[in-house]
């Protein structure tokens, strides 16, 4: 397995993670993407964050976000909608 793929399988294991939320990245078409499907690989609960990430072009992060972020991720959210859950669920040390 690719690096990327020990290292979440390795806080899988170590943690014991059922779920992940990828909130902020650097390209939402690659980075995002690849460490997206890795962590599908490995079971996860992904949940993608769509306004918290950027790609090269418009037409480039429409593309992710849009559609292939709904064919990754159990959950597509917003910043302030997973904000909102995490204050609710008692989540926010603010």
């Amino acid at each position: 397995p690719q690096p990327e793929s020990r290292a979440l399988a390795d806080c899988r294991r170590t943690l014991r993670l059922q779920a992940v939320v990828f909130s902020f990245g650097y390209t939402s078409n690659t980075c995002i993407e690849a460490t997206t499907r890795s962590a599908v690989d490995l079971d996860y609960h992904i949940t993608l964050v769509n306004d918290a990430v950027a790609s090269w072009t418009p037409k480039d992060h429409h593309v992710a976000v849009a559609v292939n972020y709904e064919c990754l991720a159990q959950t597509v959210t917003t910043t302030e909608a997973l904000v909102q859950l995490l204050e609710t669920l008692g989540g926010s040390r603010a």
